[in-house]
């Protein structure tokens, strides 16, 4: 679970929009062209990357 916890913040670090759970004060509108999977990883250290191979679908 703490895994989980710090890969989500971690994810939520990373992006700079709202999205989701993920609700800034400062960038509260979602933009089409941040529009990609985070995938983040990592025990000892965690990373992020940004997957842009493929648009991403948003379940409706």
């Amino acid at each position: 679970m703490l895994a989980t916890a710090r890969w989500s913040a971690a994810a939520a670090l990373a992006r700079d929009e709202s999205r989701g759970m993920h609700q800034r004060d400062d960038r509260p509108q979602t933009e089409a062209r941040l529009q990609h999977r985070m995938l983040v990883g990592g025990l000892d250290k965690v990373w992020t990357f940004r997957d842009r191979s493929q648009p991403l679908e948003l379940a409706s």
